[in-house]
């Protein structure tokens, strides 16, 4: 992974779910995508624990930052919106 933000997103059940955005310097698509999804998955039911695991991971070419380089977490949802150009991994 070259860089990663997370983000909460509203959940009926939950109250919120958690969402990666990813950019990664392999693949982002197809089986070697699933993989990459998995060992994420795994890692941070390991490191965090099983209710920090992300429902959704996304993969895309860059992430946000302000001036500083620092990343934009607070503006995903509508800069996603706009740029839609982030691939989704659902997992539930």
């Amino acid at each position: 992974m070259a860089e990663a933000a997370v983000v909460g997103k509203p959940h009926e059940v939950k109250g919120e779910s958690v969402v990666a955005y990813v950019c990664s310097k392999g693949p982002s698509q197809g089986d070697e995508a699933k993989k990459i999804v998995a060992e994420l998955r795994d890692w941070v039911g390991k490191e965090i624990g099983p209710i920090a695991k992300p429902d959704e991971i996304r993969f895309g070419d860059n992430l946000p930052k302000t001036r500083s380089g620092k990343i934009m977490r607070s503006f995903y949802a509508p800069w996603l919106k706009a740029r839609n150009h982030f691939r989704h991994l659902h997992f539930g």
